[in-house]
């Protein structure tokens, strides 16, 4: 009989199973990055957390830190690798929807 190997992420005891493919950051999850982002939309990595209470945890004490007037902004971003982040950062946001309606 064979063992199922179990890894331990965020004190949290998970069979190698449960992983994705994909993950191999954060103890083989897809982590949260938590990303600042400056003027000229300059990205900088803070902190990557292997799950969102993590991740949010640190980006609401990285908000406190940052002035007022500073113009930078606390991101977080869930992305299998640092450079998919970044992509995901870098892109331009889609327009919301408007509402339409009979005026």
């Amino acid at each position: 009989m064979t063992a199922q190997r179990k890894s331990t992420v965020a004190g949290r005891a998970v069979d190698a199973a449960q992983r994705p493919a994909n993950a191999s950051l954060c103890g083989g999850f897809m982590p949260y990055f938590v990303y600042k982002i400056g003027h000229l939309n300059v990205l900088e990595q803070m902190d990557a957390a292997p799950g969102f209470k993590e991740a949010k945890a640190k980006a609401t004490e990285l908000r406190t830190q940052l002035a007022p007037d500073s113009g930078e902004t606390i991101r977080i971003i869930f992305a299998a690798t640092e450079l998919e982040a970044e992509d995901l950062l870098s892109r331009p946001s889609e327009p919301r929807p408007m509402m339409l309606g009979d005026d």
